[in-house]
């Protein structure tokens, strides 16, 4: 159920330092995320802040929009 919530949605996922998956919904007609992407973690609302990608040291940041 996951993966069609995941190709429907055009969602790209990265896993975090906690083993949640950072999910990123994109427009089906771009090929790279660009700010104003609809983000969740495990398809919950997230609160603003950054959240560590898993064996990297690189951060993805979330701010709302308003």
């Amino acid at each position: 159920m996951n993966n069609i919530r995941r190709e429907k949605l055009f969602i790209v996922e990265q896993k975090l330092v906690d083993g949640k998956i950072f999910e990123i919904e994109r427009s089906y007609y771009l090929a790279e995320v660009e700010i104003g992407n609809k983000v969740s973690i495990n398809n919950e609302v997230i609160k603003d802040g950054s959240y560590q990608i898993s064996n990297e040291k690189k951060y993805m940041k979330s701010k709302t929009i308003q």
